[in-house]
């Protein structure tokens, strides 16, 4: 190998372990009072580097292009429909403001093309990496990297928790880390990504090939429940549950005797750390609260539910108000939230709601043929090759479409990596 390739070789290796890393750190810029600011992810700042590098490896031959489950001609369809849907509903919403929205434009088409390179990022990895062993040991080393690093920031919230609690009036830190939202600068970003580290620990272990020593495996399940009560997700408790009850019917022996137990541990110190504190407003305490109103016919209090029923509601009228087949715009949302409610509100918490509202039936058909596509061709690897990447990765996408009729996630960043990651082929060739 010449010392050009070498360098190529070495770079390309890197790659899926700086981006792991780099994806689970959210960044928010231009933030003021009018405006919430633009959200990226480090790895946002990385993908044109990125990029570039893998142009290059194409153009020199060092590399091939991605390699589909089920063939190119699908996949590339499917990207290319979503994109006509989108560009579409920008055009509508320029026709219905009769401006260029600079949110919508940004956030959410330009944010679909970022989306876009880390599915073909996630795949063009896969493809380059060899058939058979190599192909596991990439997503395996990826696997690896992921999950231990959110493991050493569940730790170090813990660190940050203890110190807080023992000095309250000395030591401060920002409100989004308090809530243990990680670096994703938004607890239920953090509680999704947490739900993946679960799936993709556990299933590695029970194929037989775990990402770490019991003594980490230890440390992690003891966090979860902590960090369960502290980020306080309702839906991460729902699904973290399924989660939970899933591993235990696909591995009972494994899951009563080196999870379950490290799991009543974390629960014994959480408790210990609130009587520790004596406070009255934890996390937990409260969100219970909020759970048992939303499932009664009791008033709800809790403000953040307010706002997702109203944003709902407005959703649905601007809809029933526009054409079905189009929908409103893209952009159109927040003009109308204002005129007829007031205030400031840019996110439909519902996927599908979001989609049909902006985008009509034509860009919700759109993503509902990716995404269903995307399951059964994972389905495929997860229980015919026995992948357990691909099974956690199968998983995780089901829970995730359920997570989206509470919350706003197409446009998770490291969720559409997985998915490039997963429903690629390696080639018999690499960097």
């Amino acid at each position: 190998m010449t010392g050009k390739k070498q360098r190529l070789h070495l770079i390309g290796a890197s790659i899926p372990f700086i981006i792991a890393i780099a994806i689970q750190i959210q960044l928010t810029l231009f933030s003021s009072v009018e405006y919430t600011g633009l959200r990226i992810n480090l790895a946002d700042i990385l993908l044109p580097l990125t990029g570039l590098y893998v142009l290059v490896t194409l153009i020199l031959r060092q590399s091939a292009w991605p390699a589909w489950r089920g063939g190119n001609k699908w996949i590339w369809g499917l990207m290319t429909v979503m994109t006509l849907a989108l560009t579409l509903a920008l055009y509508r919403g320029y026709q219905a403001t009769g401006e260029l929205q600079s949110w919508a434009f940004i956030n959410k088409y330009v944010g679909f093309y970022v989306l876009l390179a880390y599915f073909l990022l996630g795949a063009w990895l896969s493809t380059n990496s060899q058939a058979g062993q190599d192909g596991q040991k990439l997503l395996h080393n990826f696997s690896r990297v992921f999950c231990g690093f959110a493991i050493c920031v569940l730790a170090a919230f813990l660190v940050m928790t203890v110190v807080k609690i023992s000095f309250p009036d000395t030591v401060s830190f920002p409100f989004h880390l308090q809530q243990w939202a990680g670096l994703m600068a938004n607890r239920n970003a953090f509680m999704v990504l947490i739900l993946f580290v679960v799936l993709c620990m556990e299933l590695w272990r029970i194929g037989e090939n775990p990402l770490f020593t019991d003594k980490i495996y230890a440390l992690f399940w003891t966090l979860i429940p902590i960090a369960a009560v502290f980020n306080g997700s309702r839906a991460g408790w729902l699904f973290g549950g399924a989660a939970l009850l899933l591993l235990l019917v696909k591995a009972p022996r494994n899951f009563l005797r080196k999870v379950l137990p490290f799991l009543i541990l974390g629960g014994v110190l959480v408790f210990g750390l609130h009587q520790y504190a004596q406070s009255k407003s934890i996390v937990m305490k409260k969100q219970f609260h909020y759970l048992t109103a939303l499932i009664g016919d009791t008033e709800v209090t809790y403000a953040g539910d307010q706002k997702r029923i109203e944003a709902a509601k407005s959703a649905w009228n601007l809809y029933t108000e526009s054409n079905p087949v189009l929908g409103a715009g893209l952009g159109t949302f927040r003009n109308y939230y204002e005129q007829k409610i007031g205030g400031f509100l840019d996110i439909v918490d519902c996927s599908p709601l979001f989609l049909l509202t902006e985008t009509g039936l034509l860009g919700l058909l759109a993503f509902s043929a990716f995404f269903i596509y995307v399951l059964w061709y994972l389905y495929k690897a997860a229980y015919k090759e026995k992948s357990p990447f691909h099974e956690a990765v199968f998983i995780f996408l089901i829970f995730i479409i359920g997570i989206s009729l509470l919350h706003e996630l197409l446009y998770t960043r490291f969720l559409w990596l997985l998915l490039g990651l997963a429903m690629a082929q390696p080639l018999m060739r690499k960097i």
